[in-house]
């Protein structure tokens, strides 16, 4: 009986850190490949990053 106590805990605090961990990573569109990255523009408001396809992304400060 004890033993099938700390399974059912453990799989509990298993499943629920993989729940945690998973919900707080962010989205993968959030991201940019910096690789990609080929000039970048400093302004007093923010960042803008030039790629390679011709994009450009701006992040406010």
């Amino acid at each position: 009986m004890k033993k099938k106590i700390a399974y059912i805990t453990l799989t509990l605090a298993l499943t629920t850190s993989a729940f945690l961990l998973g919900k707080s990573m962010p989205d993968k569109e959030n991201y940019i490949n910096m690789e990609t990255v080929v000039d970048y523009a400093a302004t007093e408001t923010g960042l803008m990053l030039y790629t390679s396809d011709g994009s450009g992304y701006y992040w406010e400060k």
